[in-house]
């Protein structure tokens, strides 16, 4: 593991610590599971991600682009 030196405001600093406590886990883990997290929401989808996501449906592509953009 890399270690990161931060500044974190101690009002943030402070709260962190309370949270850490609750958890009762320490305050590094407690980063590691707060920038887990955040990469988690904030990850782009990977385009192997969604090719052939069709593959299941009944509809064939072409089609069901024809209905979406009908829509519009």
């Amino acid at each position: 593991m890399t270690r990161v030196l931060i500044d974190i405001p101690t009002n943030t600093l402070s709260q962190f610590d309370d949270m850490a406590a609750e958890e009762k886990i320490s305050r590094a883990a407690l980063v590691r599971l707060a920038i887990h997290a955040f990469i988690e929401k904030n990850k782009k989808t990977k385009i192997n991600d969604v090719f052939g996501i069709l593959k299941t449906q009944k509809i064939d592509g072409l089609t069901l682009e024809k209905t979406l953009r009908s829509e519009w």
